[in-house]
């Protein structure tokens, strides 16, 4: 089963955001198998093959329906998923050891690295 595929069949199981998170992790994790397609994952997403264009849409219909659900930010786009992923997965190219931390990364990106405090209660 393709990458959009999986996506796709998980969608009644998960709410829109951590549909967005799924997808971005396996994402990641794909890429980081061969060797330097991170680096030209520009490319990869706009190669036409019917992969590439099941992938690019099944980003855009989950980035669509985290907007649309109040999971992500109306600013956001399909190409800061993949400036984000390529990141990752570049990193994780350069140490394979930390695939593990692929979900941590996920994770920064989605909810950032501030500590959120309430300051009413300070």
């Amino acid at each position: 089963m393709s990458l959009a595929e999986t996506s796709r069949a998980r969608d009644s199981d998960l709410t829109p955001g951590d549909a967005v998170r799924a997808y971005l992790e396996e994402l990641a994790r794909n890429m980081s198998i061969y060797q330097s397609l991170a680096a030209s994952i520009g490319t990869i997403i706009q190669c036409g093959t019917p992969g590439c264009n099941a992938i690019t849409a099944e980003g855009h219909r989950l980035l669509q329906r985290g907007q649309e659900a109040g999971a992500i930010r109306r600013d956001v786009t399909y190409e800061d998923f993949i400036y984000v992923v390529t990141a990752i997965s570049i990193a994780i190219e350069n140490d394979r050891s930390s695939k593990s931390r692929i979900g941590h990364l996920v994770d920064l990106f989605l909810n950032g690295v501030s500590v959120k405090v309430d300051r009413r209660f300070r």
